[in-house]
This record gives C-alpha cells, structure tokens and sequence, in this order.
C-alpha cells in the first residue's frame, strides 16, 4: 500500500469521522431496539435497519476520504478497488442480516415452548387480571376474586379467543408489573384489569382492556349497578371485550349467560371459590361447607353444584378422604350441575375423574373429557388431567405428554403442571429429565409439595437414596409417614440392609393407621423387600379404589413384585390398556386452567 496512506488517513480526519458515526449510531440502534420490542416489529425489519447503518459506516468514511480535505484530494487506482470491495462487503452482509433465519438458543427447544411462542402471536388472547377490592372495609377481597373468575370463565368459553390460566393471570395479585412484561410472561396479547367496590348491595365495577404490546387501552368502562344485576354486566363485559377483539359471535362462539341466584348464595358460591382455589385439605372442607350453604339457599345453582363436585372429587387426591366416601358424592354433584347446565366444563371434568380414577370407566371418562374440552376449549384442567389422570394410567404416554405440555403452555404459572410434567418423566422412568424438570419448579418453590414428592422417586430411581429422603423429608405426610424421622428410619432401611428392621415396624405400624396412604406405603414395603405386607396393600388398595393404584403399572419400586402371580392378578383387574382411546379427546385448545 502507498506509504502515504497514513497520512492521509490522519490529514483527512477519518478517525473523527468514523468515531462521531458510531456515537451516532450506537444511540440509534438503541432507539430501534425499543421501538421494535414496543411495537412488534418483524425480526427481518431490525436486522435490516442494524445492517444499514453498518453500511452507513462505510459510506461515512467514503465521504470522508473524498471530502475530508474539502474535495482537493487526489485518490488512486488502488484507493479506488479497495473502497469497492469494501461497498460490495456491505452489500452482501446486508443481504445476510436479512435473509439469515433467528439465531438458535443451544439449548433445545421444547415443544411446549414452540406452543407458547405459537400462542404468543395470536392476536385473540388475554389474560384477565385479579379486580382490585375498593371496598371501604377491604374485606370483600373474595367477591372481587369470584367476579374476575366469573368473567375469565365466560371468555374461556368463547371459541377463537385464547384465554390465560387463572393461576397464571392470579400470579399477578398485587404485583406492580407493567402490562408488557405480564403480555410476554404469559404469551397473551391482551389483558384485562379492574376493580370491584361493594358497599352493602351497592356495587361499582370498573374494567379496561389494554393491549400489552402498544399500553394503549382498546375499551373502559364502570358500572354502577345493584347486586342482583352483577350477572348482566359480567355477560356485558365479556360481549365488549370480544368485539373489541373482533370475534364473531355466532353458534357456539356467543356469550353464555350467566346463572341468576339470590344474592345471597352468589356471595357463598364466590367464598366457596376461594377456598377451593388454595386446595388444601382444610380449604377444600371449607369450599364444600360453602358451596353446600348456596345449594341450601339455592337448589337449581348449577355453578355451586359444579363447585361442589370439583370440591369433593379433590379431597382423595390430595390425602383429605378416602375415594369410597368422596367420589360417589362428587359424582352426584356433577351429575346435579349437568342436569341443570350441561355446558359446565368443571362439572364434566370432576365427572371424568370420578369415571376413571373410582368407576375404572374409560370410555366413560373418555366421553366427559371430551365434553370438558367441547364445552370449554380454554380449560387448560381438562387436559392436565386428561394427560395424567387417563392417558398415562392408560399407558399411551406420547399422548399424555402431549396433552401435560398442552396444559403447561396454556397456564405457564402454574407449579402443580410443571410438577405433574416432572411426574410423567418418572413415571417413564427418565429420572434425570424429571429431576430437570421438577428441579426449575424447585428453584421458584422450594417447598412445593407435588415437586418435592417426585423428586424423590425420580433420585431413588437415578440411584441416589440419601437425596430421596432428603426430598421426603420435607414433604408433608411423605408416603403416609408422619415425620421426617419416620422418612428418615424407612430411607436408611432401603439404603442399609442392617437397617431393615426399624424401616419395616414404621411402615407396618403407620399401615394400621386410620387412612394410610395405601399404594405409597406398599412402594416403600417392596423396595425394602416386604413382599407379602406390600402386596397385602395393594390388594386393599384395590379394593378401596385407591386411584394410586393406577400407577402401579409404571413405578419401578414395584419391579421387583412383577413375577408375582398376585400382583398379575391385580393388574389384571385393572382398566384394559386397550380401551384408552388412541387420539385425544380434542385436538389440543389453547385456554385457561
């Protein structure tokens, strides 16, 4: 190169140019940067805009070669050639930048992932947040909970609208987070928000819909209005925000009306709400005390009935009562709400469990879990439990995995999916895919019981017996014991032969208790070699209709009793595999759980 070049690099100013042009630029892409995430800009158009001003880098120092001396510069043959194929470098990385597909995370990509971001782009999506209690007293927290759910439940049953989970959208309560942030977190176009004041029967409900991309708000409004006249103006509001949305309402895609009640029972219905919400033992009796006050004011309130059944039906699963007393009592509130409305997706869906989990009906389940999801295509439950309860029972695990990542897209909040996902990949027998999985929820709720459950099958599976009982340890009533100590005696028992003894006197003394956890106690018997006790239990299991029972086909403690001719026999009697149908019960909906 001409060992003038230098000089006249440092004569015509290039580097003053060239560093004023980045200042310049390195605010401008900034700006673009916001612009594109506030307004939803394509990819390709950013990428181009970026390469554009690296073109306009050349370009500057183009300029500046050629006029950093006023235009009184000679430039050479050679200066010409190297300032061209540096423009035709600048063409082809704006033609790259455009045309390249988005960069790759390394870490693979989820189906359940690529549902989300599907999920993300549909414009008919919302999230309808807690209404804020503006009551004089602050007490009416319930109420403002129960018509926020209220609503949520009528748009999940308009077709075409995407609607978020309530323990997703409920995850925000109280929480100051701008609306973009909850738009991306759950993958929701829309959300609505509001506030309830109730002062005796007097009532003022203010809502808005804001779409979280732009902050604009599309549709306000407050209503003053009497008690009695709540139903109406949930309806109202859900009409608005679909037309809002632009959804044709036609068919099956118009606004279900709202039950009428008497005041009375409609304020216990939304107690009952609450407290079936929080599912815990004590909360669930409380829920049933509630919704059975509203039937008594109310015998022809579907919802109540409805509540009733989904009350009930929780109680065996989470350890409150036994199958034998619970299921037949939610079956009959399911089948009283469907008398009265047979479009109540709760009502199907507590059914369904009753069905598969007590009756061992599989085309019975199978036939409300498909009216749960026709009913509601936004009831992310229904295919939570569609997944758990039936296909893997089933043994169709491709189907339920497909049906627990359906769920978990629609409610991504939700720590009970995300645990129930890490039980799947146990109950498959992928431990250190379930300990991923069930570790995330770990991280975010160290104390989840569900998590901290499977976790310990999952590393007594992987090999890892002190890091199970670690688990147990922490998990209330863990396998029916009722201390850590208790976990702590069984564990070093199936950890330490010489131990064995202690470990078997606390499951056989915990066994002879009122209401033990039949199939947990059997799984830790065969693990510690006790054929005989934990055969005994799963035969009374089965004859209790434990649903735990189901499960028995796939959990690995239970390998060891498979030449067994009893333990054949008893998988014998259970639901054929065959009779689980071969395609789900809908074609995967997006929804609220």
């Amino acid at each position: 190169m001409d060992p003038t070049f230098f000089r006249k690099f440092r004569k015509r100013h290039i580097a003053e140019w060239g560093i004023g042009y980045l200042a310049v630029a390195g605010g401008t892409m900034q700006v673009l940067d916001i612009l594109g995430n506030r307004f939803g800009w394509p990819d390709e158009w950013v990428r181009a805009l970026f390469a554009l001003l690296g073109v306009g880098f050349l370009v500057v120092l183009v300029l500046a070669w050629f006029h950093g001396e006023r235009g009184r510069q000679q430039v050479t043959g050679l200066e010409v050639a190297l300032l061209a194929v540096l423009a035709g470098v600048a063409v082809a990385a704006v033609a790259i930048l455009v045309n390249a597909p988005p960069a790759r995370s390394e870490r693979p990509v989820e189906p359940a992932s690529l549902a989300r971001a599907e999920a993300a782009a549909a414009d008919r999506s919302i999230a309808v947040l807690p209404f804020v209690d503006l009551s004089p007293a602050h007490d009416q927290e319930y109420f403002s909970d129960g018509v926020t759910e209220e609503i949520l439940n009528t748009l999940a049953q308009v077709r075409g609208l995407r609607v978020a989970a309530r323990t997703s959208a409920f995850a925000f309560k109280g929480k100051d987070v701008p609306v973009d942030r909850i738009g991306q977190e759950l993958h929701v176009a829309h959300v609505l928000e509001g506030s309830v004041r109730k002062d005796g029967n007097r009532l003022r409900i203010t809502a808005q819909l804001v779409n979280t991309t732009s902050g604009y708000q599309l549709w306000t409004k407050t209503y003053e209005l009497e008690l009695g006249d709540v139903f109406a103006v949930q309806e109202e509001i859900a009409r608005s925000i679909t037309q809002a949305l632009r959804i044709t309402l036609s068919g099956q895609a118009s606004i279900p009306p709202s039950a009428r009640t008497r005041p009375e029972a409609y304020d216990l219905f939304f107690r009952g709400l609450q407290a079936l919400n929080r599912r815990t033992p004590a909360d669930l009796r409380q829920a049933i005390d509630y919704f059975e006050q509203a039937i008594a004011l109310d015998s022809l309130y579907a919802q109540a009935h409805a509540g009733l059944a989904m009350a009930e039906v929780l109680l065996p699963v989470f350890g409150a009562a036994p199958a034998r007393e619970a299921m037949p009592r939610a079956r009959e509130a399911a089948r009283a709400a469907l008398e009265l409305d047979n479009s109540l997706p709760e009502a199907h869906a507590a059914l369904a469990l009753v069905e598969i989990l007590y009756d061992w009906n599989w085309p019975g389940a199978e036939t409300e879990f498909r009216r749960t999801l026709q009913s509601s295509p936004s009831f992310a439950t229904g295919h939570h439990w569609y997944g758990l309860s039936m296909m893997l029972a089933a043994g169709r695990a491709d189907r339920a995995l497909e049906e627990l990542r359906t769920a978990d897209g629609l409610d991504p909040l939700s720590y009970i999916i995300d645990a129930d996902v890490g039980q799947y990949y146990v109950l498959v027998r992928d431990y250190e895919r379930a300990l991923r999985q069930l570790g995330a929820v770990l991280e975010t709720a160290p104390d989840f019981p569900e998590a901290l459950y499977w976790s310990g099958y999952a590393h007594l599976g992987a090999g890892r017996p002190a890091d199970a009982a670690r688990a147990w340890a922490r998990v209330p009533e863990m396998a029916g014991l009722r201390d850590s100590a208790d976990v702590a005696t069984v564990m070093a028992g199936i950890a330490d032969r010489p131990r064995r003894s202690a470990a078997l006197a606390v499951l056989r003394r915990r066994a002879a208790q009122p209401h033990p956890a039949l199939v947990d106690l059997a799984a830790q018997l065969a693990l510690l070699g006790a054929r005989e006790d934990a055969l005994r239990l799963l035969e009374r299991a089965a004859r209790e209709r434990d649903f735990h029972i189901l499960y028995v086909r796939h959990l690995a403690a239970f390998d060891g009793l498979r030449d067994d001719p009893r333990l054949r026999r008893l998988l014998e009697a259970l639901p054929p595999l065959e009779a689980a149908p071969a395609q789900p019960a809908q074609p995967a909906a997006a929804g609220a759980r």
